[in-house]
């Protein structure tokens, strides 16, 4: 039969134990939230640099389809000219 004090130095080995599994889980917890954390702030970087390259573009897609509306105006302007006065 065991004595007391063993059974209480075994518990106390195993609320050791316990402990010791809480904190190693806790750790990992913490460090899965942080790796979260810091991968969001990255998507959002990205998402940032992508809505600046889209209204970029759009800018530039705007302005070559005005030129493009000013050079056919143009054109037909000058095709116009041309026959009335041939």
């Amino acid at each position: 039969m065991e004595e007391p004090s063993d059974a209480l130095d075994e518990s106390e080995a195993r609320n050791g134990e316990i402990e010791k599994l809480k904190k190693q889980l806790e750790s990992a917890k913490d460090n899965e939230i942080t790796e979260l954390k810091n991968r969001i702030e990255h998507l959002i970087r990205l998402n940032t640099i992508h809505e600046t390259r889209v209204a970029e573009l759009q800018y530039r897609l705007e302005s070559q389809a005005k030129f493009g509306l000013y050079f056919l105006g143009g054109l037909l302007i000058i095709g116009c000219l041309a026959f009335v006065f041939s």
